[in-house]
């Protein structure tokens, strides 16, 4: 799981950056119209930095998972993997190729 820094517009209300509108990555403009879902971590456990994800849908139809990092004002991107990418990334293959028992 990898993540991104990402510039995005907020619909700001009473706190700082509440919800997404849009974002840019990769020199590429993405405007939402939806915030499919959303959760919070680290509210309750005072170890963990509180952060706020997003699943949203773009106007092109795409979706992609944002994450907000309240200590350092930040938003990020979740990096789809490629179609033919493993979850793993390829580790477990590597593994197997390199297992002389499998």
């Amino acid at each position: 799981m990898r993540f991104e820094r990402i510039r995005v517009t907020t619909r700001d209300h009473h706190r700082g950056s509440q919800e997404p509108q849009a974002f840019w990555w990769r020199e590429r403009h993405y405007p939402l119209i939806e915030i499919m879902d959303r959760w919070y971590e680290g509210r309750l456990d005072a170890q963990w930095v509180p952060m706020r994800y997003f699943r949203v849908k773009t106007a092109s139809g795409e979706v992609f998972i944002l994450r907000y990092h309240e200590l350092f004002c930040a938003w990020s991107l979740l990096v789809p993997r490629d179609p033919g990418e493993e979850a793993d990334g390829g580790a477990c293959q590597e593994k197997r190729d390199r297992d002389p028992l499998k």
